[in-house]
């Protein structure tokens, strides 16, 4: 039995953090499918140097059922005892929007240094605003750019799909 405690217990930390940062600290969960990139025309600092970290945009209004999928998917990377991530991306309005990551073997939990009795917790930098979309042509418009940057892989490529968390198979 892993020493990494249920759902509700593992986001507390999480919370915690965001709060010392003064970040909200009502979390939303979000899906690849949820997400877009958008590139930066002036650089920002991250670690005391510049970057054109692409900004992220969320459609909005996120689906209800975000959430009711997190949570299994949080269980099943736990099951699978190779460690769990819960990553805050950026705020989004009042709340954080958060993702959960689990290893599908080894290698993977390896390459990302991921504890099999612990969870990881982690906030992409920059940790800002993101772009609120909630036109569906403009979602619709803002979809080529983010295929194009896309298609050489991408950090967004790393965050699990809608898809695959209904089918129980992350």
């Amino acid at each position: 039995m892993t020493a990494i405690p249920p759902f509700k217990e593992a986001v507390e930390p999480l919370r915690d953090s965001l709060a010392r940062d003064g970040h909200p600290t009502h979390l939303t969960w979000v899906f690849r499918e949820d997400l877009q990139l958008i590139r930066r025309r002036k650089p920002v600092i991250v670690d005391g140097g510049e970057s054109f970290a692409p900004r992220i945009a969320i459609r909005a209004p996120l689906r209800e059922s975000n959430e009711q999928l997190a949570h299994p998917l949080f269980e099943r990377a736990r099951a699978r005892g190779l460690g769990v991530e819960l990553c805050a991306l950026c705020r989004f309005g009042s709340t954080t929007a958060c993702y959960v990551w689990g290893p599908e073997d080894e290698a993977a939990q390896q390459a990302m240094m991921m504890w099999t009795d612990q969870v990881k917790y982690a906030r992409r930098l920059p940790f800002e605003d993101a772009v609120r979309v909630e036109s569906p042509a403009a979602w619709a418009l803002r979809r080529l750019p983010t295929l194009l940057m896309r298609r050489g892989g991408t950090w967004l490529d790393g965050i699990p799909s809608r898809r695959d968390a209904e089918s129980g198979r992350k």
